[in-house]
């Protein structure tokens, strides 16, 4: 109840004391506005507060004892729409929100819940003015091509694109060697989980003259996987077709299935109108790859297969195919002007790395014997995950990698020069109001 305010007051402890009892979220806006516009802030040197609103992953069970729902991850579904509905209608009510409220992210354990299930959200969010998002992808990964997966389904399914940032990013950055080093030869993973990796993977690979026997492999497992899945033959362009739909709003599919031939109902209110639209329209063009993706979300024996355990190779590609697979993400999210914010203590703590001199920000800051051979130039920045879980802030993180970079070799000039960067772009990049300076 007004922190900041107490800050830019700079106040005595018995005032700070008075300021935080809690007051009307107007009042408090107003009094923002007025203390950040008066003089006693001109030429001040004062931290810019920018709000970001936080989506949490949660687990889903495909187990009927759990009231799973009508469909995958129905009850995260429910439960965004209804926190995103609080937010739109807070920002409505107090447009003032807006300079303050910058942005959105999707956060917690990625092996809870994939990106299709925010996109929905991300869009309703980004039509209310919220036109900075954020998504944690590529950290937690059970195989280096889940990983690699699924940065590029965050990509594309939720359209992250002109200074939208990718949290970590890890599957995108470390070594193949080292990642194949450190991993046991067998993973087990749900056969769910591997088809979509397989998916994305097989979709890089065709396009790249020297990888087309891998290609033709992961061709040949994909489309074994996908048959146990559905019992059926479903081929490969079948399942490309009805995967790229996965952003789709699931309950509107839901309505669109339940009342053919009318089409969905009306009753939708303005923000989530034009996702029916969007499903009616896939609808209107390609209804089995539609009916496919239904099938994927909502049959109880496709959902059990696609959470039963597969036993694949760490190996199942050469370290080799692998960097060209994290190459060509790199170019897409270069393409797309995506930052990716990287997080180097709290991935040393949980993640393959001993220690920082290993993290792959020194891959992406192009350091040598750390930037492979053909990696692309991609916009990075530096964060420091959770403070209170992991001790860290900005400064430690910068603290740490200039230490990394002086272990390499690099003088103090090249060392400040390559921090520096990162710096810029987290400013440049940075979610403040565009009338903040």
């Amino acid at each position: 109840h007004g922190g900041y305010l107490d800050y830019l007051y700079d106040a005595d402890p018995a005032v700070v004391r008075s300021r935080l009892r809690p007051q009307p979220l107007s009042r408090l806006l107003a009094e923002l506005d007025q203390q950040i516009a008066s003089p006693a802030m001109r030429g001040r040197a004062i931290h810019r507060l920018a709000l970001v609103a936080h989506f949490i992953k949660r687990p889903w069970s495909h187990e009927p004892r759990h009231r799973a729902g009508p469909y995958r991850h129905h009850g995260l579904d429910m439960s965004l729409r209804k926190t995103a509905g609080v937010l739109l209608v807070a920002l409505a009510r107090w447009p003032r929100l807006q300079t303050w409220v910058r942005g959105i992210d999707a956060a917690a354990n990625e092996l809870d819940a994939p990106p299709e299930v925010f996109a929905p959200i991300f869009r309703v969010c980004l039509r209310a003015g919220l036109s900075r998002r954020t998504y944690h992808v590529g950290e937690d990964f059970r195989h280096l091509l889940c990983g690699i997966g699924n940065i590029r389904d965050a990509l594309h399914l939720l359209d992250l694109c002109d200074g939208d940032r990718i949290g970590h990013g890890t599957a995108m950055g470390i070594a193949p060697k080292l990642w194949l080093e450190r991993m046991p030869r067998t993973l087990y993973l749900p056969r769910g989980e591997w088809m979509l990796a397989l998916l994305s993977a097989w979709q890089m690979l065709r396009g790249m003259a020297e990888t087309q026997h891998e290609a033709a492999v992961v061709l040949h497992e994909l489309e074994t996987v996908a048959l146990t899945i559905f019992g059926r033959v479903v081929t490969a362009r079948e399942l490309e077709a009805a995967m790229a739909l996965r952003g789709l709003d699931r309950r509107a599919i839901l309505r669109q299935l339940e009342s053919l031939p009318g089409g969905p109902p009306s009753s939708f209110n303005d923000a989530w109108r034009e996702e029916a639209e969007r499903v009616r329209t896939a609808w209107e063009n390609n209804r089995e790859s539609l009916r496919l993706l239904w099938t994927w979300l909502s049959d109880p024996d496709v959902q059990a297969r696609t959470e039963s355990l597969i036993e694949t190779p760490a190996a199942f590609l050469t370290a080799e195919v692998y960097l060209r697979l994290q190459q060509a993400l790199m170019r897409e999210v270069a393409e797309r002007g995506v930052l990716v914010e990287t997080l180097p203590s709290s991935n040393v703590r949980i993640s393959q790395y001993q220690h920082v001199g290993e993290h792959h920000a020194l891959r992406w800051m192009r350091v040598p014997d750390h930037v492979q051979d053909g990696d692309p130039e991609i916009m990075v920045c530096l964060g420091s995950d959770d403070p209170g879980i992991f001790a860290a802030d900005l400064e430690s993180e910068f603290h740490l990698l200039y230490a990394a970079l002086r272990k390499c070799g690099l003088d103090d000039s090249d060392a400040l020069l390559r921090l520096g960067r990162l710096n810029e772009r987290g400013r440049t990049y940075r979610f403040h109001h565009p009338m903040v300076s």
